[in-house]
């Protein structure tokens, strides 16, 4: 038996305890919990940083509505990491040099936006005596419009003035905002979302009266479930100012379905040669003009350094590939006794350029109109 129990135990190795080794394993299990414990911590302080950064800036851009009886949000605010003031620097005509197969372009038809008016609706005297009066005419008006779409949802002024060059406004006739954007085209997929910060500028020693503050959603799906219409249809939209109870400002915009961007330019054909006059823009199924150039509005010739292109305050439209982009331009002599109209109609295509060269008065102009879809992605 005893040389039975000798052959089992001979198989087994001997059984050393190593201090040493056990202390090491000891101390770096605890090191690694010590290292668990710091990043879990680290993890935590930056949540806490990014929880309160974001608070901070939702508390700055949210006023209470008394006609509500809440708080509401003035500014976008579904995400945390945006910085909300960054313009968009996405261009126009990204893709008007794009080589598309047969039939390939189609597929990247999306919906767009035109803005076509964003007025100020002040009170009648029916509404509100005391307001109306507030708000005595010429008035000059302030503040910012910005518009943001999903291609990435940065800021596209469609109205920007500072304090110290307001839009002077003398007569209820007015009261439509002198826009010089969007400098791209509107994509609308999910939404568009518009901000408006609005005020008017007093007398030196009284506060600026606010005239409107807060945030439009133009809803894609909504519009685009809802519309009846195979291509456009026009949509108002009231947008009501929040601590200025009685003033509304109304956005007036297209829609429209299976658009490209068009980016128009205008320039003289002669060295010396001068403008004096409008230039307008709309689509054959939306007839709302809209201002590209306004002799009256600037303050010098109107060109630009080269001394040729006119300078346009909108130079960006959407079109439906279906319909067609209607170029008005009307010259006046400098005494303005004389008046000269002239249309030009272009027809929509996914990419390149169409040029035509015209007389209006005594004045010869080109117009050109650069195409191009807004994101279209190329299979490789």
């Amino acid at each position: 038996m005893a040389g039975d129990d000798d052959g089992d135990c001979a198989m087994l190795e001997p059984f050393f305890y190593d201090e040493a080794a056990t202390v090491a394993e000891a101390t770096a299990a605890a090191e690694r919990r010590e290292r668990e414990r710091q990043e879990w911590a680290r993890e935590k302080a930056a949540r806490a940083k990014r929880w309160a950064a974001r608070e901070a800036v939702l508390n700055s851009i949210k006023e209470y509505d008394t006609d509500e009886g809440r708080y509401i949000y003035t500014r976008y605010y579904f995400d945390d990491d945006l910085d909300l003031d960054e313009e968009s620097l996405l261009a126009p005509m990204r893709f008007t040099a794009t080589t598309y197969a047969p039939g390939q372009a189609l597929r990247f038809l999306c919906n767009m936006v035109n803005v076509l008016d964003i007025r100020i609706i002040l009170p009648s005297d029916s509404d509100d005596d005391a307001a109306a009066a507030a708000f005595g005419f010429p008035i000059s008006v302030y503040g910012s419009v910005i518009a943001r779409d999903m291609l990435d949802l940065k800021c596209i002024p469609l109205f920007r003035r500072s304090r110290d060059h307001p839009q002077l406004i003398t007569s209820q006739d007015e009261l439509s905002l002198i826009l010089t954007g969007p400098h791209r085209g509107l994509l609308l997929s999910d939404a568009i979302y518009i901000e408006v910060d609005l005020k008017v500028k007093m007398q030196e020693g009284c506060e600026d009266r606010p005239v409107s503050k807060g945030l439009l959603v133009l809803d894609g799906v909504r519009l685009t479930t809802s519309s009846t219409h195979l291509q456009t249809v026009v949509k108002t939209t009231t947008l009501m100012r929040r601590s200025f109870r009685p003033c509304t400002v109304d956005v007036t915009y297209a829609f429209l379905r299976c658009a490209v961007e068009a980016t128009i330019s205008v320039k003289l054909l002669h060295q010396g040669a001068h403008f004096c006059g409008q230039i307008t823009a709309c689509t054959s199924t939306i007839q709302d003009s809209i201002l590209l150039h306004d002799s009256k509005l600037l303050a010098d010739t109107g060109l630009m350094d080269d001394g040729f292109t006119i300078r346009l305050m909108r130079r960006v439209i959407a079109v439906c590939l279906y319909e067609m982009l209607i170029v008005t331009i009307v010259a006046q002599t400098g005494d303005g006794a004389n008046k000269y109209r002239r249309t030009i109609d272009f027809t929509p295509t996914v990419n390149g350029e169409d040029e035509a060269q015209i007389t209006c008065g005594a004045t010869s102009l080109l117009v050109k109109v650069n195409w191009s879809l807004m994101d279209p992605v190329i299979d490789q």
